[in-house]
């Protein structure tokens, strides 16, 4: 039997979205190798349209719709060790 994780969030919360590869279904990004990343973020949520559809506020460089499947969101994990992120997957710098 197969049980679904429940999962919701809310506004202000921080997520990455999850990005594909090949012919799978989801987000890509233009001419996208098996050596690109995999998420897409860290992006805060400016709104809950429903129980499964979430709105961004996108950087202008990102070539993607603002609302968002659930399904293609994964909550960002506090950075417990301060490692700093890298410059491709969020716009702001957190080494000190």
């Amino acid at each position: 039997m197969v049980t679904h994780l429940r999962r919701s969030f809310d506004v202000g919360d921080e997520v990455y979205i999850k990005l594909t590869r090949g012919l799978k279904p989801g987000y890509k990004l233009l001419a996208s190798t098996t050596l690109n990343i995999i998420k897409l973020g860290s992006y805060l949520i400016e709104a809950h349209l429903s129980d499964l559809a979430y709105r961004f506020k996108l950087s202008s460089n990102v070539k993607i719709h603002p609302t968002v499947f659930i399904t293609h969101l994964e909550p960002k994990v506090p950075n417990k060790h301060n490692r700093y992120e890298s410059a491709s997957s969020s716009s702001h710098d957190t080494r000190q």
